[in-house]
């Protein structure tokens, strides 16, 4: 299952919670589509503990909550037939119980056990006692018992419905862990037979979700499979967007008009509110939640100095770029051929190829050069510890990826080429004579990095010797994991 590929050291994240004498309060969440379910539920099994699985159903709050407790009821009934483990007589307790907690009172009674609640997002929203309830039940009976309690669910709705200072679980969880799509490295194994360029081109369309994923046949060809998921007007990803939109729960629409424009380019504060007609507070405002459910990203130049980064970024200043791989090829390339005349979509998707392969060396391949950056520094392989990785541009060149150590005033100069012939070793002298304008002050230590699509050339190579430049080919990129 796609969904577990790539999930190491996610398993092992989870692994603490087990062996714990007190109670453990858990939230798992992530983006529709990653694969919480799964996984969650994977590991659970994998534990060697009894657990109990339950998913909201998308139903008014008394059906909710009777829904969770016939489910533990039928859970304990089958733990009782199944163990010789004694079962708890709520009524023996000073606080009133409601049914749904001697439910859970009695799931816990017989020793260590997991409880997943899914899409306890949707159960919360449509029944806002729930989490009351389950403060209370935390409160004076789980946290002193040996029990695992795992709440999921999806990225926003969670996050306001729990982590919210005024939450009733507020401050409460002990554990809290957010599941994020799978690295480029999963692509390359559920692809076996995709060249390094195809898994990357994968990845800057569909991203690491493997819902999405799984839809790809690795059968088929990279064409074949683009034109015939994501073009019908029926299947996965007719009704995808939509749904990810509304989910945010926070002024869909406007959210939805300033994705797709910083999707086709609209990069400044000041040319997003041009076209989508915001004024800066709703637009500030709106940007501030897709940066925090990690649908946009905000950038300042590399160099702009740390006691200086916070003021820049409240005033907007910067560059704003799209995220979510999906989200942005979505509206960047499916939605216009989507819109175009009736039956004129595939012809509309030819057209635009040659677009789509600049796409992917402008976002998903200096993605992955920028991983390699802080892969290299876990390993130690570095000359210094970066404390950033971006962009820089300003006075002087832009420079595709740059690394920063302000405290050993070092830096590190990157040159992606996504182009299909090899790099001669003018690319390598021209990055080299960046440095002078680019560096914060004459003093600094400067390194280099080159990143090729079709590698190097020999004499690129003999004057990487000389330049002290250090060369990364894309077989070398696309194993790269997450930071």
């Amino acid at each position: 299952m796609s969904q577990l590929v790539g999930r190491q050291q996610d398993f092992l994240a989870l692994n603490r919670l087990l062996g714990q004498p007190r109670g453990q309060l858990a939230i798992i969440y992530g983006r529709r589509g990653v694969g919480k379910t799964s996984f969650v539920r994977r590991w659970a099994e994998d534990s060697g503990l009894p657990y109990f699985y339950w998913s909201a159903p998308p139903e008014n709050a008394e059906s909710i909550q009777q829904s969770l407790t016939t489910a533990l009821t039928n859970w304990v009934e089958t733990q009782s037939r199944s163990t010789d483990a004694p079962r708890l007589d709520p009524s023996s307790r000073s606080h009133a119980w409601n049914p749904m907690q001697v439910a859970v009172l009695r799931v816990v009674a017989s020793g260590p056990a997991i409880l997943i609640l899914d899409d306890f997002h949707r159960a919360a929203m449509t029944n806002p006692a729930l989490p009351s309830y389950l403060q209370i039940l935390w409160d004076l009976e789980l946290q002193h018992r040996p029990v695992i309690l795992i709440l999921v669910g999806s990225q926003p709705g969670l996050a306001e419905e729990l982590l919210n200072i005024s939450a009733p679980l507020y401050g409460r969880p002990t554990f809290i862990y957010q599941l994020d799509p799978l690295p480029c490295t999963a692509v390359a194994d559920l692809f076996p037979g995709y060249s390094a360029v195809e898994c990357l081109a994968i990845y800057a369309a569909l991203g690491g979700i493997p819902v999405y994923l799984e839809q790809f046949d690795p059968q088929q060809n990279l064409d074949a499979n683009i034109r015939h998921h994501l073009f019908p007007p029926r299947g996965v990803f007719r009704d995808e967007v939509a749904l990810l939109i509304d989910n945010l729960g926070k002024e869909p629409s406007r959210c939805e008009e300033i994705l797709r424009a910083i999707a086709r380019g609209c990069d400044s504060l000041s040319h997003i509110a041009r076209v989508t007609g915001l004024a800066k507070p709703d637009l500030l405002e709106s940007l501030y939640w897709l940066q925090q459910w990690q649908m946009v990203e905000h950038q300042l130049p590399v160099t702009s100095p740390p006691e200086q980064r916070l003021r820049m970024t409240a005033l907007g200043r910067g560059r704003y770029y799209p995220r979510d791989p999906y989200l942005h090829f979505h509206f960047r390339f499916i939605e216009p051929c989507l819109l175009a005349e009736r039956g004129q979509a595939d012809a509309q998707w030819s057209r635009t190829q040659r677009q789509f392969w600049t796409f992917v060396g402008a976002t998903a391949f200096q993605e992955q050069c920028r991983l390699w950056i802080w892969e290299q520094a876990r390993a130690h392989k570095l000359p210094f510890q970066p404390e950033r990785v971006g962009r820089y541009w300003g006075k002087g060149p832009r420079v595709d990826l740059m690394a920063i150590n302000w405290r050993e005033r070092a830096i590190l100069l990157g040159e992606c080429q996504w182009n299909a012939h090899m790099v001669g070793p003018a690319i390598l002298r021209e990055l080299v004579g960046k440095a002078p304008s680019v560096e914060p002050a004459k003093d600094w230590q400067v390194y280099y990095a080159v990143f090729a699509r079709s590698g190097f050339s020999d004499a690129a190579r003999e004057d990487a010797n000389a330049l002290g430049v250090h060369l990364v080919d894309l077989e070398e990129l696309v194993i790269v994991g997450s930071p």
